[in-house]
Parts: C-alpha cells; sequence; structure tokens
C-alpha cells in the first residue's frame, strides 16, 4: 500500500512538473548597420530583441525592444521602448529550428518609425529596415534586405523552481525506495 502511495507521488509530482513546462517561447536579438547609401542617414547599428515567437510557425512577437541606435538620431526616443505596443503596419516573423527565417515589421509611434525588412512600397519602409526618430531628415536605413539583419538566438534560461521540484520529486522517492528495501531486509 505505501508503495502504491509513493508512486503515485512520485508520478503525480513529475506530471505536475511536466505540465508546469509549458513551450518555451523563442528570442532573438536582431541588428542592422546604416548601409549610408540614402541620403540624410547617419552612421551606425540598430540593435535589439525580438521576445516571444513560436517555433516552427509564423506569428506575431509579444514584444520587439529596440535597445541601442546611434545617438546621433537624436530625439526623445527612448531605449527600450516597445515597438510592438506602437500602430502597427505589418507584424510577421517566421521560425523554423529555432531560427528566424522571414521577418516583415513596420510599427509607428508619432514621428517614429522602426522598420524590420518591410519593403511597404506605399508605407514608410519602402527601403528596407529602418529606424527614424521625431524627424523623416535623420534616420538608419539598411537597403539589404532580410539578408541584412543579424538575427541571434538568446539562450535558454532553465526555471530554476521548476527543477527544483523534479529534484525533490526524485529524491523523496529515491529515499522511499531505500527505506522500503531496509525494510524488507529487516523483515526477512
Amino acid at each position: 500500500m505505501k508503495q502504491q502511495l509513493a508512486q503515485a507521488l512520485l508520478i503525480s509530482s513529475l506530471a505536475t512538473v511536466a505540465i508546469a513546462s509549458p513551450a518555451q517561447a523563442l528570442d532573438f536579438f536582431f541588428s542592422f548597420n546604416n548601409d549610408d547609401l540614402i541620403p540624410s542617414t547617419v552612421p551606425g547599428t540598430v540593435s535589439g530583441r525580438i521576445l516571444g515567437l513560436t517555433d516552427n510557425a509564423t506569428g506575431s512577437a509579444t514584444s520587439i525592444i529596440i535597445d541601442d541606435f546611434p545617438m546621433a538620431l537624436g530625439g526623445t526616443f527612448v531605449i527600450g521602448s516597445d515597438a510592438a505596443a506602437w500602430t502597427i503596419d505589418e507584424h510577421s516573423f517566421t521560425v523554423i529550428n529555432g531560427n528566424i527565417t522571414a521577418a516583415n515589421f513596420e510599427a509607428l509611434a508619432g514621428p517614429n518609425i522602426f522598420c524590420l525588412n518591410a519593403f511597404v512600397p506605399s508605407g514608410q519602409c519602402a527601403n528596407g529596415s529602418v529606424l527614424t526618430l521625431d524627424a523623416v531628415t535623420t534616420r538608419v536605413v539598411n537597403n539589404g534586405g532580410f539578408a541584412a539583419i543579424t538575427f541571434t538566438p538568446v539562450p535558454f534560461e532553465f526555471e530554476a523552481s521548476l527543477g527544483l521540484i523534479a529534484l525533490g520529486a526524485m529524491a523523496g522517492g529515491y529515499a522511499y525506495s531505500k527505506k522500503r528495501k531496509a525494510n524488507k531486509k529487516i523483515a526477512a
């Protein structure tokens, strides 16, 4: 009876860990450089993070954070702003086997414009990847399309609390097994 109870406890603990471990959303770093072929551009790199994508699917990110850009752009833009909260014209990323294979993002917030590989002829981002802040007169532009953007997966972070639950369940099962074997030897 006690053995069945211990087995049920062990199985339910492991099942709890499995159920509590949702599919890991994928996050990526991105960056693109100014290719300096268009007048009124400033040299430098725009970089940030794309958060909450699903592997082997096409969909929207939960957040697109702009972490760095050339200070020559000026403006009142706050580093760390979430472009996914802006007015979205295009928002699609395809992830296959943990890699972004297609991107099309265009967002506007007042005078701020941010695009990743958005070639919308009638839109603000007919040039591909663009960051314009507060004025259309200065911007970072890259005409190289998707190939000119660097996407790097953010390393997976292990959820320590779930690991502790699993470790505790295994240790408890092991201790019970040892105690049961000891009791059998004494009884024999």
